[in-house]
This record gives structure tokens, C-alpha cells and sequence, in this order.
């Protein structure tokens, strides 16, 4: 077993350690991690993961801090020293500890890999409960390998969610069926409850699509309403466009009108009337009843004119 975990360990090797930094950025904030430059950017990996920002927005950067990744670092290389199941176990609680879970899986696999060869399910039980308050969840290769020991152990059984049902064992889903519950807004209810609670909840949303409805047709009605108003106000504002354009062109009829009697009555202000020819004239007409023009005179005179030529 410690030679395969000394195979698995190998896996593990990764850069020189280097001295965790602390980054101030010039907005005021602070990124705590292991920084590397690359071009216009910094990169700092941290437990929690890694993050990159320009070089432009870093005030300085404090090179003596000591963060976590750091730690980190150092127990990975003394459990590459020497490795083991327990190294793994603490390695593990303390990621857990620290945030750094997205760095499990490789401890993990040598967890799996450690409870691989044991054959002592007090053994097994026994590191179980040690780690069971850290670890949680990731003790499952721990239990599944009892489980494979021991099919029936009860402690391994409810340590991987499973219950009594009848003379066997059930996953929590399994045993919630089987009590007619289902998985309803992240807990378990009875399938009757939740029915009811959908069926609320359908009839509470018909009602208010019903009121919706409601409003839609008021909201129509008063549309149409608006636009009726709207139609009889632009009826009314075309008849009163026409009545102006009717108006406006009376009114230009009445003074063209108004002007040709003015201009006839200044005629008649510098005519007179011949009673003889009963027509108007330019004043110092010469009636052709009265006057006759002498073509041997050259001039008018009246009737009886006797021509001296």
C-alpha cells in the first residue's frame, strides 16, 4: 500500500515553492496569493482559485505575506516525503478548513486508493468517525469500502444517506417513495401536500389570469373609447378645416367683389350719362345726336353746321 500511495504521491509534484504575496490594487482592494507576472498581467493563485488583473490597476505588492497556498505548498511536500492514508485524511480536512476544495480530487483519489487494500472494517470504522466531522461527504470511499466488507454494517449504510426500510436498506430517495413523499422545493413533503399546494397555486394563477383578462378588456374598452373620441374629434376638425377653407375663400370672393365696385364706382366718378345716347361717358362726350364731326372743318359741331369750305 505505501508504494502505491508513494506512485500516487509522485503525481502530485509541482512547482517550487515561492513566497505567497499580497497584491494592492489601486481601487483600494487586496488580492492574497502566489503571483506570477506575465506580460501587462498578474496572475495570483490562491486556495479559493486563481484570478488575473491588468498591471496597470496594481498599486504594489507585498512579497513577505504568507498566505495559505503557501502552507499549502508545504504540506504537499512533506506528505510527498512521506505519504500515507492518514497524510491524505489531514490534507483534506484542512483544504476543507481553508476554502481550497477545488484542490480535493487528487487527495481524494488517494483516499480511495489508501481504503483500497484494508480488509479491517474496525480499522475502517475507526478512521471514519475520526475524520467524520471534517470530511463529511468525502469519506465515502471510506464507507463504500466497508461496504464491501460488510454489506449490512449499519454505520457505513447511514454515513452514505442510507435508511432501514423493511428488512433492507434504501437511498433517501428510495425511502421517501416508498412514504409516498417526493423532493418539493428542497425538502420532502407528502405527494398529497404537494398536489395541494400546486393546485393552489394553479387556481390562485387562473384567478389571476381571469383578473388580467379583466383589465385587458377595461384597458380595451377604454382604448376603443379613445379612439372613437379621437375619430369624432378629427370629423370635427376636418369639417372645421373645410368650414375655414370655405370661409377664407367667400372671404376672398367678397373682396374681389368689393374691389371691382370700388374700381367701377371710380369709373363712374369720371363719367357722365348722355340722356340722348342712355349710356355713360368720359366727360366732354359728343353725342352723335347732337354733334356731327365736319370732315372739311376737322371739328364737331352741332346739327345745322354749315361748312364754310
Amino acid at each position: 500500500m505505501t508504494l502505491r500511495l508513494s506512485v500516487f504521491a509522485a503525481a502530485l509534484l509541482i512547482a517550487a515553492v515561492a513566497v505567497a504575496d499580497v497584491v494592492f490594487l489601486k481601487s483600494g482592494g487586496r488580492i492574497e496569493g502566489r503571483v506570477k507576472r506575465v506580460g501587462d498581467q498578474v496572475h495570483v493563485e490562491a486556495l479559493a482559485g486563481s484570478t488575473r488583473v491588468p498591471a496597470s490597476s496594481v498599486d504594489r505588492i507585498d512579497e513577505l505575506h504568507e498566505d495559505p497556498i503557501e502552507v499549502y505548498d508545504e504540506k504537499l511536500a512533506t506528505l510527498k516525503a512521506k505519504p500515507s492514508l492518514e497524510g491524505h485524511l489531514e490534507m483534506a480536512a484542512w483544504l476543507f478548513a481553508n476554502r481550497g476544495k477545488r484542490l480535493l480530487d487528487p487527495h481524494v483519489e488517494a483516499i480511495t486508493l489508501g481504503v483500497s487494500d484494508m480488509t479491517d472494517v474496525a480499522a475502517l470504522h475507526a478512521l471514519g468517525k475520526r475524520h467524520a466531522s471534517a470530511l463529511g461527504d468525502t469519506l465515502r470511499p471510506v464507507w463504500e469500502r466497508v461496504l464491501s466488507l460488510e454489506p449490512d454494517d449499519e454505520t457505513a449504510r447511514r454515513a452514505l444517506g442510507y435508511r432501514r426500510l423493511g428488512d433492507g436498506w434504501a437511498t433517501e430517495e428510495e425511502w421517501h417513495a416508498a412514504q409516498g413523499e417526493v423532493y418539493f422545493e428542497r425538502k420532502w413533503i407528502p405527494r398529497e401536500m404537494r398536489d395541494m399546494i400546486l393546485e393552489e397555486r394553479s387556481a390562485k394563477l387562473k384567478r389571476r389570469i381571469r383578473e388580467l383578462e379583466q383589465r385587458e378588456r377595461k384597458v380595451d374598452r377604454r382604448e376603443d373609447a379613445v379612439a372613437l373620441e379621437k375619430r369624432k374629434n378629427d370629423r370635427r376638425e376636418e369639417k372645421l378645416r373645410k368650414q375655414a377653407t370655405e370661409q377664407a375663400r367667400r372671404e376672398r370672393d367678397l373682396d374681389e367683389r368689393e374691389r371691382d365696385v370700388d374700381r367701377r364706382e371710380r369709373i363712374l366718378d369720371g363719367l357722365h350719362f348722355c340722356r340722348t345716347c342712355r349710356a355713360y361717358y368720359l366727360r366732354g362726350h359728343l353725342c352723335s345726336h347732337t354733334w356731327i364731326f365736319c370732315a372739311k372743318c376737322q371739328g364737331y359741331f352741332r346739327h345745322g353746321h354749315r361748312c364754310r369750305r
